[in-house]
């Protein structure tokens, strides 16, 4: 303990000493609030309108923890909260400043601005259509375990008819078929974030450390069919999401990994013969990505979800041979919470649109947001996107799309880890039947509230021909009931009668 705190201040002196500066600090300006606003929050990200937040969101923890970014807050008062390896890695970003970047009271301005224009309390969300308490044909089954499940993968493996789980307290990963049956574990050296299945492979990202940090102890591992370990691609900045693709035209598969990291991170892809790092992205919150011909070149593009600020829809024009070209087509406010996207044909026009949730309220405005929910962006046919959909949803974590009725169109199922624990029925878990021209029924199951829904996977897990449903819970959240009955994962069988149009 003693060599940390040590070590501590021997980072902070040499950060105070190397950042002190002669130069007279900043003049006041004669710009308003408003406009030093727009230089200073929407220079790296898209500017969030003080309508976003509250009053005591904006003045207690939001602003802040801005006045880090611009120098007005000294960087020591962040760091005495760090461990010494988090310590070290924010201090290679490079994205606090040493000295202020703007005059005391110009900063003032701005936070006068934001708490003079903020509501006192942010309005609640109007429900667009009812939600009925009962699946229209599904059949809930659940897989129940005496201790406190923490979830942190969930897949399906349609080839054997069964899924995995993967635990962040337990440092296995189990395989069940259909019967709730253990049939298999791999022992794992830290928690798993998305599984790739092929053959009799399995491939596994494992996070290193799941909570917010700026280690790079993830890894990407291959586990044979013996249970033979190996290490494919280590020093992963907290990996959270895998792509499989070949995307150099060398005939051989690359990984595409979001290393999600937390101040630092990137987006990059590793080459499948020589493991060797490509960087596309080098900023955190790269949440997943949809590797997919979105041009009609011949060519794999990759379209991938931006969080941790600078919120954003991005596709890499694939240009050959490995290079690519990055175009944002959405981009969101700093606040939104984004959290997962889907690429899908909602409305059956033949192009291909953008389904995306935002709903991650695990940050410094942890408020009920109206804004939070599922969004449909139809596409022009140019990849230029416009929202066309929403329903509002507290706390939208994912959302996958299959044609679950076999009536030709697609259906959404979406899950919330942050839902209000108070509306009825609950909305940790919504499946969205569509109806067509942006008309959905909507519902839920009988006691969804007993899980905390974290992860989901969609895939004929039974082999009949028919989309299921996976939900992993992790922790519970409020509800009623015996607490030795808490759902590991909810199995929603689909037993739907309609046939293919």
């Amino acid at each position: 303990m003693v060599r940390r705190i040590i070590f501590k201040l021997l980072i902070i002196n040499t950060l105070c000493s190397c950042g002190s500066d002669a130069n007279a600090p900043p003049k006041p300006s004669k710009l308003s609030g408003k406009e030093l606003a727009t230089l200073y929050c929407g220079n790296c990200h898209l500017q969030p309108t003080p309508d976003l937040l509250n009053k005591t969101t904006w003045h207690k923890t939001v602003l802040p923890e801005m006045a880090f970014y611009t120098g007005i807050r000294p960087i020591q008062d962040k760091m005495f909260q760090m461990s010494p390896d988090d310590m070290s890695a924010m201090l290679k970003t490079g994205m606090y400043p040493s000295k202020p970047m703007l005059a005391q009271a110009d900063w003032q301005k701005i936070v006068d601005y934001y708490i003079a224009e903020a509501p006192d309390s942010l309005p609640k969300q109007v429900q667009k259509a009812p939600i009925m308490p009962k699946l229209p044909f599904f059949e809930v089954k659940t897989l129940t375990n005496a201790e406190i499940p923490y979830i942190s993968v969930l897949k399906i493996d349609t080839l054997n008819h069964s899924f995995y789980i993967g635990h962040r307290n337990k440092l296995f990963v189990e395989n069940y078929n259909t019967a709730f049956k253990k049939i298999d574990s791999l022992r794992i050296e830290s928690p798993v974030s998305d599984i790739f299945i092929q053959n009799k492979e399995q491939y596994l990202l494992q996070m290193g450390i799941m909570d917010p940090n700026e280690a790079s102890k993830g890894k990407f591992s291959n586990y044979s069919a013996q249970k033979v370990a190996k290490t494919l691609i280590d020093s992963l900045q907290r990996p959270v999401h895998l792509s499989v693709s070949d995307l150099n035209q060398d005939g051989i598969a690359d990984y595409l990994i979001c290393n999600y990291g937390n101040l630092s991170g990137k987006l990059a892809w590793y080459d499948g013969k020589t493991h060797q790092e490509n960087v596309l992205k080098p900023l955190p919150g790269a949440r997943n990505t949809i590797i997919r011909d979105m041009n009609q070149d011949g060519l794999m593009d990759i379209v991938v979800l931006m969080c941790q600020a600078r919120e954003a829809i991005s596709i890499f024009y694939n240009q050959g041979k490995g290079v690519f070209k990055e175009e944002i087509v959405l981009e969101f406010p700093p606040v939104y919470g984004s959290s997962y996207m889907e690429l899908a044909d909602m409305n059956g026009d033949g192009m291909i649109d953008i389904v995306y949730t935002n709903g991650d309220n695990a940050d410094f405005s942890m408020i009920l947001k109206p804004y939070h929910g599922v969004r449909i962006f139809t596409n022009d046919g140019q990849n230029r996107f416009k929202e066309q959909y929403f329903y509002p949803i507290y706390g939208a974590s994912k959302v996958l799309t299959a044609d679950f009725d076999k009536d030709g169109d697609l259906d959404m199922a979406i899950i919330a880890f942050f839902p209000n624990v108070n509306q009825l029925p609950y909305q940790g878990f919504l499946f969205f039947e569509n109806k067509g021209n942006n008309h959905f029924d909507i519902s839920t199951f009988e006691h969804a509230n007993k899980g905390k829904w974290l992860v989901m996977d969609v895939g004929d897990l039974d082999g009949d021909g028919k989309m299921d449903i996976l939900l992993g819970s992790y922790a519970k959240s409020k509800w009623l009931g015996d607490s030795k009955q808490m759902p590991m994962v909810v199995w929603l069988k689909n037993k739907s009668s309609k046939r293919s149009l």
